[in-house]
């Protein structure tokens, strides 16, 4: 195999295997004067949504304000009379979280409380 051929080849399972997972966080917000049959929206949190194999190039390439439409186009398409959502910034995820496996979260906090840090 010549050089040229081996590297095209690398490039094609590397681009293969930069499919990543986008998150979007999103702000919730509520129609809390809906069931009233008015309107009076009022933040209620944030929520994050996830799309699966997505090219990272598509995301490292694009305009930032293309970006941000498409993302609230997409949360668009996910509110409704009672609930909206507005993008606020989103994060590419390359791999699944690790776990911290074998840690007492609350024994850690409370050890850090009573030494005054």
């Amino acid at each position: 195999m010549s050089h040229v051929k081996f590297i095209l080849y690398i490039s094609s399972i590397i681009k293969e295997n930069m499919k990543v997972k986008v998150n979007i966080e999103a702000q919730l917000w509520y129609n809390a004067a809906w069931y009233e049959g008015g309107e009076a929206w009022k933040p209620k949190g944030s929520t994050t949504f996830q799309i699966d194999g997505v090219d990272s190039d598509d995301l490292f390439y694009a305009d930032k304000e293309v970006l941000t439409k498409t993302f609230q186009e997409l949360l668009d398409k996910q509110s409704s009379n009672v609930e909206r959502y507005e993008y606020l910034d989103h994060s590419l995820q390359a791999d699944e979280p690790t776990v911290i496996a074998g840690v007492d979260f609350e024994e850690s906090l409370n050890k850090m409380l009573n030494l005054g840090l």
